[in-house]
This record gives C-alpha cells, sequence and structure tokens, in this order.
C-alpha cells in the first residue's frame, strides 16, 4: 500500500508558530521531504527541527527547487521531485513535506501536491501560520478592519500598480523590490494617503522589523513582507 504526503507549513520563522498538528504529522511520518538540496541550506527544516527536535533522525528527501522565475526549469525540478517522491511513496513510506508560512501561499509544495495527487497518490496539506499575519502580529497593527480589503500580492510589483488595489496590500518576498518601492510610497505616505510596514524573517534570529517605511535604510533580505495600509 502506498504512503501518504502531507505538504506541512512550518510558520514564517518561529518555531513556537509551528502548529500543534504539524508537529504530531512530522512525528509519524516516516520521512521529511524538504524543497533545498540539503537540510541545512532549508529554512523550513531548521525551524521544524527546533519545534520537533526528533525530526533529526528522520532521513529527508531533498527535491532541489531553483530560485528562477524560469518556468521551464521550475517545471522540469517538479516533474523531477515528483517522480522522486513518487518512489518513496511506492515503497509505503509516509512523508511530511516542509514548506515555509502555508503551502497554499506561493508554497513550493503544491506543484508537487497537483502532480503526485494527479498520480494517485494521497497527499494532504496541513496548514501553517502566513508570514504577513506574523508581521502584523510584531508590529500589533491589523491586517483588516470592518470591510476593508486585503490583497496578497508576489513581489516585485511597481508602485502604480501596487497602489490600484484598495484597501491592504501584503507584498510577499519583497525584498528585492523594497527600496525601488520606498520613494514613491514614502510621498503617498507623506500626503496622508497610506502607511506602510514592513518585517523581514519574521520570528528567526536575524529578524529585522521595519515599523516605517523611513526605517528601511538598506536592501532588505529576500524573506520580506511589506504591508500597504490605505488610509
Amino acid at each position: 500500500m502506498a504512503g501518504i504526503i502531507y505538504g506541512v507549513g512550518v510558520g514564517p520563522g518561529d518555531p513556537e508558530l509551528l502548529t500543534l498538528k504539524a508537529a504530531e504529522i512530522i512525528r509519524k511520518c516516516d520521512m521529511i521531504g524538504i524543497p533545498a538540496e540539503k537540510p541545512e541550506d532549508c529554512t523550513a527544516y531548521r525551524i521544524g527541527v527546533q519545534a520537533v527536535p526528533e525530526m533529526r533522525d528522520k532521513p529527508v528527501v531533498c527535491v532541489e527547487i531553483p530560485m528562477t522565475r524560469d518556468e521551464a526549469l521550475l517545471e522540469a525540478a517538479y516533474d523531477k521531485g515528483s517522480s522522486l517522491l513518487a518512489k518513496v511513496l511506492e515503497k509505503g513510506n509516509s512523508v511530511a513535506f516542509l514548506n515555509l508560512g502555508d503551502p497554499t501561499l506561493y508554497g513550493s509544495y503544491m506543484k508537487l501536491h497537483e502532480r503526485l495527487q494527479k498520480a494517485g497518490f494521497s497527499a494532504q496539506i496541513v496548514s501553517g501560520v502566513p508570514s504577513f499575519c506574523a508581521v502584523a502580529a510584531a508590529l500589533g497593527k491589523p491586517l483588516a478592519l470592518g470591510g476593508e480589503e486585503v490583497h496578497i500580492l508576489p513581489g516585485a510589483k511597481e508602485p502604480d500598480t501596487l497602489l490600484q488595489y484598495p484597501g491592504t496590500k501584503v507584498v510577499m518576498k519583497a525584498g528585492g523590490q523594497l527600496l525601488s518601492l520606498r520613494a514613491e510610497l514614502l510621498e503617498a505616505e507623506r500626503q496622508g494617503r497610506l502607511t506602510a510596514f514592513a518585517a523581514a524573517n519574521c520570528g528567526m534570529e536575524d529578524e529585522k522589523i521595519y515599523p516605517t517605511l523611513d526605517s528601511v535604510k538598506s536592501g532588505a533580505g529576500y524573506f520580506t513582507t511589506l504591508v500597504v495600509k490605505e488610509n
């Protein structure tokens, strides 16, 4: 009988934000899956092992996902990774595949999930705390109140594109764009049109909190979440 794969959200960085269900699944699974070449290079693995130390004793299935926007390269990596995981599942092993934040939100796991389900394997998703919720909590600010809208956007957005959305805008993995967005957003902030805050590596040892855009003095890291609230 084939094993089951679980896409496990480990949260944004703080191991204490890993859910009880995620910890239970990690403990009971035979193997751990990661979207990296080796465990020490995987942020999700480093978070998981702090919450569930016995995870170190489990064998790891490494699925290397390249950091690229090249769709052909990405699809080839997902095809290769799903084939590797299929062989593991065919032997009856259960796999907890770790995903930073929540798997359903720009998660690497979902492409593997779709392929494995299509191939007839049992695949389930375990939700995790998304980074923007942790960022808002760290700064003590609401993401939305009353009837406000919230828009979740990938990185690499231009200021005019970003500002066309009403309500609250959340930009994921905004590190590369933060400085280019900063000048125009600061001007809009001075005009009273919006307020903005951000955090890099929220919940991790090297966390950086930016309570205002003016506090961003240099380039932020890859795992930076920007929140822009319309006034």
